[in-house]
């Protein structure tokens, strides 16, 4: 009997503990809530990037991705995203580039203008229409250089591979 009511508290409450947030510190909520309130023109902090091959629109995780895309091997021709989480101060509208690179030469380039958020998720879709190794490049645009936000390092390959 202990064991079966052991089973149920694991199988109930232990997704749930799984899933739980570690609180911040206080130090570490206010150093957030000053950067939003207080960093205007100190640009955006790149929060997450991932590749994604469905992303909620709707229900509690709408903008979450749904789907990762683990392994680094895309199949041609199939659909993914790069999903992105920025934090940007208030009253802020950082410009933000993404390339996108095989071979070493820049294939296609999209531009962003992000709001001031504390959560504001977006996603653009990766080219998997020619085979190689590609290479995604998060950049944000300033004044007299552009900063690295982030990168990911992608295949395509022929189906079944």
């Amino acid at each position: 009997m202990k064991r079966i009511g052991l089973l149920t508290f694991l199988l109930l409450c232990l997704p749930c503990m799984l899933l739980a947030q570690e609180k911040p510190t206080p130090a570490e909520a206010k150093k957030v809530i000053d950067y939003y309130y207080k960093g205007k023109g100190q640009g955006a902090v790149l929060v997450g990037h991932q590749l994604c091959a469905q992303i909620y629109e709707e229900g509690p995780y709408k903008y979450e991705c749904q789907e990762v895309v683990t392994g680094g091997q895309i199949e041609k021709d199939r659909e993914v995203f790069l999903w992105m989480s920025y934090l940007v101060p208030a009253g802020d509208k950082p410009d933000i580039i993404i390339h996108f690179k095989r071979n070493n030469k820049v294939r296609s380039v999209h531009n962003l203008e992000l709001p001031g958020s504390i959560r504001y998720r977006t996603w653009k879709k990766i080219p998997t229409e020619k085979l190689g190794d590609w290479e995604v490049s998060i950049l944000q645009e300033l004044a007299d250089t552009d900063l690295k936000l982030g990168e990911i390092k992608y295949s395509v390959v022929e189906a079944g591979q």
